[in-house]
């Protein structure tokens, strides 16, 4: 067994046999000559050589061109109400992404205005008997709004359900950051 490691290195460095490298080039002038032969690839001014990465990288968003990190960018997505908006009712399950998340609630209209928003979390999209997350009661003149603390509490579906719906042209919204 020896043997054929010995041999190996024998050929590999005894016998004037060399490892193959692939030709490559300095793609910027610099301290190296533009175009000049190096061993393979590509590499740059200092010659390091220069890589592509072709896998994802932890952590990225492909949808949003984004890496999820404490503290990055926040997006917004706002909840089709349907007739939750204005009438005391139930909007459809929705999904929101992983991760931590808050939910903010306005009511708007002429003079004295309120509605309660219940946020639920669902394991199915029957937008019933889920778990209560948060309650954001509003009541003000012409615009109110309030949010939940962020919770980290992950569902395959949310919906919510409104309540207390009062004033001339009550309309609600509601938007998740996360």
């Amino acid at each position: 067994m020896w043997t054929r490691y010995l041999f190996t290195l024998w050929l590999i460095l005894g016998a004037g046999v060399s490892l193959v490298h692939a030709d490559g080039y300095v793609e910027t002038g610099g301290s190296y000559t533009e175009g000049t032969t190096i061993r393979g690839n590509r590499y740059d001014v200092n010659g390091a050589l220069k890589v592509t990465q072709a896998t994802l990288t932890a952590c990225e968003d492909q949808t949003n061109s984004l890496c999820m990190v404490s503290g990055g960018a926040v997006r917004q997505t706002t909840v089709t109400m349907g007739s939750a908006a204005t009438t005391n009712a139930t909007t459809a399950a929705f999904t929101i992404p992983t991760g931590s998340k808050s939910i903010y609630g306005q009511v708007s209209g002429t003079g004295a205005v309120t509605q309660t928003h219940a946020i639920y979390g669902d394991v199915d999209n029957d937008a019933a008997n889920g778990i209560l997350l948060c309650t954001i009661t509003l009541s003000g003149t012409t615009r109110t709004q309030d949010a939940c603390p962020v919770f980290t509490a992950n569902f395959k579906y949310y919906y919510i359900t409104t309540t207390n719906t009062t004033g001339t042209g009550a309309t609600g919204a509601v938007y998740v950051n996360y």
